[in-house]
């Protein structure tokens, strides 16, 4: 269960920091990156199968429409280097199921990844 996302540089999600709970509500108005935050959740996952380019093509709002991976990165300087930061933190199942399907048990069941 993921219960902290730290996002800085994805789109337009600038020092953003969110606390989930078992069940969480995101709502704003329209164009202030609800949908940008289930894409870096996306993202993030997509990561985990696929390297930086692939995974930054198959997300939704690039991949399907042709776009470039460099449209994930917000950059408000003209020839300025962007850079994004992303963490998370999450809760996993003390038994889990690796790719190979052998039964493994994490010493830890809060992770951080950063």
């Amino acid at each position: 269960m993921l219960t902290r996302l730290e996002v800085d540089g994805f789109k337009n999600l600038l020092g953003l920091t969110v606390d989930f709970g078992p069940y969480t509500c995101i709502v704003g108005p329209n164009a202030v990156g609800k949908s940008n935050i289930f894409d870096v959740i996306e993202f993030l996952s997509l990561l985990a199968d696929h390297q930086f380019l692939e995974a930054a093509q198959r997300l939704r709002s690039v991949g399907s429409h042709g776009g470039d991976p460099r449209s994930l990165f917000w950059n408000l300087g003209v020839g300025g280097s962007a850079s994004m930061k992303i963490a998370v933190e999450m809760i996993v199942p003390r038994n889990v199921e690796d790719d190979f399907g052998l039964s493994e048990s994490p010493t830890t069941s809060f992770l951080r990844y950063g």
